[in-house]
């Protein structure tokens, strides 16, 4: 009868582990709580403006909400042409607003577009003076074209920014 007796309490003992009932034996481990990070990452938002075949005209647009989880500051821009995909010197100035809603954007740019001169590329392009250069979370985007030498096909400007730190 003492095996019987020895596996009835085993059994119990596995059963109560099993059901919580027992005090755990040994240490008990609790998981640390998880930091929350507040470091600053960088981000680049790009615009393509045309299309192959016809030249950009004033007025061209392209627009984005722009949802980032945090304040984000304008750190450069760079803007390129081409002409049937390559390359090529021209001239175009791309205005850039921003607005908490698509029909109440401004420009930001404080009358200092982005802007090709005889140009085929300009890169990382620190913002001027008179911008605008913080963007709340979330914002409307839009790069608009605001003068063109009526050459380039499609216009790319892309944004640098700097994304305050998100709580993630």
């Amino acid at each position: 009868m003492p095996y019987e007796t020895d596996f009835d309490a085993a059994f119990t003992v596995l059963l109560g582990k099993a059901q919580g009932t027992l005090a755990p034996v040994g240490p008990v481990i609790t998981p640390a709580p998880t930091p929350t990070t507040t470091t600053a990452r960088v981000v680049d938002v790009a615009f393509v403006l045309g299309s192959m075949g016809a030249p950009v005209v004033v007025g061209d647009h392209s627009f984005i909400r722009l949802g980032l989880n945090a304040p984000a500051t304008i750190v450069n821009w760079s803007l390129a042409g081409t002409v049937t995909g390559a390359s090529v010197s021209g001239s175009v100035a791309v205005d850039l607003k921003a607005g908490s809603t698509l029909a109440t954007v401004v420009s930001i740019t404080g009358g200092s577009p982005p802007t090709l001169v005889a140009q085929a590329e300009r890169r990382e392009v620190a913002p001027t003076a008179g911008w605008n250069e913080t963007l709340p979370d979330p914002t409307w985007l839009m790069a608009s074209i605001s003068t063109t030498g009526g050459t380039l096909q499609v216009v790319s400007l892309t944004l640098r920014l700097l994304v305050e730190g998100s709580g993630t």
